[in-house]
C-alpha cells in the first residue's frame, strides 16, 4: 500500500511472501520462508525548521527464515531457527539527517534455539537467542544543521538472551504463570557526540567502548497467580495477582551510572465476576488495581549531555509513572 505523509511525500511498501514446510522424518520437520520487500520513499517540501527535505530512497530487501523442529514425543520438542531481517530508516531519520550523512538500512541476524515441554498440568518453554545487528540505528548525540538529534548507524551491536516461560495448574482453583528474560544487549565500540559549550556549534567525541543498548534491561520478569474460588455453569469468579520486575536500564547508550534508571517492580490485582444468562453468552465485570502498593518509579526519561569548561555534565528529565490507580470494566458477549 501507499502511506501518505501530509505535505512532505509518500511511501510505497510492497512485499511478497512464501512459506514451505517439509517432513524430513517422522520426528524431524523443516520449514523455510522468504519475504521480498520493496520500499520507495518520495519526500518533498520543507519541515518545521524551513529545511528542504526533498529526497527519494529505494530499498530491495530479501528476508529469509529457516529452521528445524524435532518432536521427541507429543509432550517434548526442540527447535532451531535462523532469520535475517532488513529494516529501512523511518521518515524522521531521513528528514532530520544532514545531506552528507543519510542513514542506511539496518540488518538483523537472529539465531534461536529452544525446547517446549507440555504436560497435563504443567508447561515450560526455554529459548536462547542471539540477535546480531549490522548498522543498527541509534542515538549517538549527533545533531543536524539546526541542532535536532539524529539517529545514526553503528557498525556492530547484538542482543544475547535466555527466555524462560512456564505455567502450572496446581489445583482446580489455583494456577501459576511466570516468565523471565536474562539478556546482554551491547553496542561494540560506541562513540558519543557531546555538544561543546566552550566552542559553540561544535561537538566533542567520547569513545565508551562496549556499552549497553539504551532502554534494554538485562532482566525482565513477570508472574501471575490466578485463583478461581467459585465456578459453575452460570457463575465464574476469579482473582489474580500480577507481579512485574524490570531491571536497571540506561537512558542513553553510554552505560554511565548517572544516565541509568533504577530497577522497579509493580503489583497489580484483578477481580472479576462472570455470569451467563439466557440473553447473553457472557457478562463479565472486572475491577483492576494497578500498582497496588503505590510504588514510585520512572520507566522512561530523556537526557542531554554537554561539555563546559572541560567538564562533561548533563540534564536529565524523568517521566514518573502513576501511583495506585483503578479500572472498572464491563464486557458483554451476545
Amino acid at each position: 500500500g501507499i502511506l501518505y505523509y501530509a505535505g512532505v511525500g509518500e511511501k510505497l511498501d510492497a512485499n511478497i511472501y512464501t512459506k514451505v514446510n517439509y517432513q524430513l522424518t517422522e520426528k524431524l520437520n523443516a520449514f523455510a520462508d522468504v519475504q521480498y520487500r520493496f520500499i520507495d520513499y518520495n519526500i518533498t517540501g520543507i519541515d518545521n525548521d524551513k529545511r528542504d527535505v526533498s529526497q527519494s530512497h529505494r530499498f530491495n530487501f530479501l528476508n529469509p527464515k529457516a529452521g528445524l523442529t524435532f518432536q521427541q514425543n507429543e509432550k517434548v520438542d526442540f527447535y532451531f531457527s535462523y532469520a535475517m531481517a532488513n529494516r529501512e530508516p523511518n521518515r524522521g531519520d531521513f528528514t532530520d539527517a544532514p545531506t552528507d550523512a543519510v542513514p542506511t538500512s539496518e540488518r538483523l541476524h537472529d539465531f534461536e534455539l529452544g525446547n517446549r515441554l507440555s504436560f497435563d498440568k504443567f508447561s515450560f518453554n526455554t529459548n536462547v537467542y542471539y540477535m546480531r545487528y549490522d548498522n543498527q540505528l541509534v542515538l549517538t548525540g549527533q545533531i543536524n544543521d539546526v541542532g535536532s538529534p539524529i539517529r545514526t548507524n553503528v557498525d556492530k551491536s547484538y542482543r544475547l538472551g535466555l527466555e524462560l516461560v512456564g505455567g502450572a495448574k496446581l489445583t482446580d482453583w489455583l494456577e501459576v504463570q511466570a516468565n523471565a528474560t536474562f539478556s546482554e544487549n551491547k553496542i561494540i565500540d560506541f562513540v558519543e557526540y557531546v555538544d561543546d559549550w566552550d566552542n559553540w556549534g561544535s561537538q566533542i567525541t567520547i569513545n565508551h567502548g562496549n556499552t549497553d543498548i539504551a532502554f534494554s534491561p538485562n532482566l525482565i520478569a513477570a508472574a501471575e497467580v490466578i485463583f478461581t474460588p467459585f465456578e459453575n455453569e452460570v457463575i465464574h469468579t476469579e482473582a489474580a495477582v500480577m507481579y512485574k520486575y524490570v531491571g536497571q536500564q540506561f537512558i542513553d547508550n553510554t552505560s554511565l551510572e548517572s544516565s541509568s534508571l533504577d530497577a522497579f517492580a509493580t503489583t497489580d490485582i484483578r477481580l472479576s465476576l462472570g455470569l451467563k444468562q439466557d440473553w447473553a453468552k457472557n457478562i463479565r465485570l472486572t475491577f483492576l488495581t494497578r500498582n497496588a502498593f503505590n510504588h514510585l518509579y520512572e520507566s522512561n526519561a530523556w537526557i542531554y549531555r554537554y561539555n563546559s569548561g572541560g567538564v562533561v555534565d548533563q540534564f536529565v528529565g524523568l517521566y514518573p509513572q502513576a501511583g495506585r490507580h483503578y479500572f472498572v470494566g464491563l464486557d458483554l458477549k451476545f
